[in-house]
């Protein structure tokens, strides 16, 4: 359910009613996330829908330009901006994003360091390959240490954990899922597999 000027909230209220993550709470206001990620999935298939468009205008509005207010604004705003077909106006707002993630205010950038809370991403969820355009933000000794850690933090039973804490076993079983193909995607495009 979008809002009128295209913009849609992170989770609607129909959830209320459900057992369901903490994270996941109602709001009837529009959200960057999942808003952005939504425009950069549908414009390559219907650039030209009212909804695209409308949805695209918000995201620029609302978050190119402004601080992010969280990791996963960051997710969307990348994707957003990536796709954008006017790249000299996209351009310039992924490098004041780029800029912001090398800053190491967003993401951590010391792979030994222990992250400050769960579900803190790294530069390898940022830019999970060497040509994605969020990646020469990060310098490479950076990427290397994240890849090693990626590298060392693989289960024995070859999966690999999942970083936030799950509302039950059944999210555990599914991310971890999740992110063992999300690993060994970003080992294989960075060559370490």
């Amino acid at each position: 359910m979008a809002a009128p000027a295209g913009g849609v909230p992170f989770c609607l209220p129909t959830v209320e009613g459900y057992p369901r993550a903490p994270w996941w709470s109602a709001s009837p206001e529009p959200s960057l996330n999942p808003t952005g990620r939504l425009v950069a999935l549908l414009r390559p298939h219907a650039p030209d829908h009212p909804w695209v468009r409308r949805a695209a205008a918000w995201c620029w509005e609302n978050g190119v330009g402004k601080p992010p207010q969280s990791q996963y604004d960051v997710h969307s705003l990348a994707e957003l901006l990536a796709g954008d077909p006017d790249r000299e106006r996209a351009r310039p707002a992924l490098d004041a994003l780029g800029a912001e993630l090398a800053s190491g205010r967003i993401v951590p950038l010391d792979p030994a360091a222990e992250p400050p809370r769960p579900d803190t991403h790294t530069p390898l969820q940022f830019a999970p390959t060497p040509d994605h355009p969020l990646r020469r933000y990060f310098p490479d000794a950076v990427v290397r240490g994240f890849l090693d850690r990626l590298e060392a933090s693989q289960q024995d039973d070859g999966g690999w954990p999942i970083d936030w804490p799950a509302p039950g076993i059944s999210a555990v079983h599914e991310w971890r899922a999740i992110r063992t193909l999300e690993a060994l995607r970003t080992l294989s495009a960075y060559g370490r597999l």
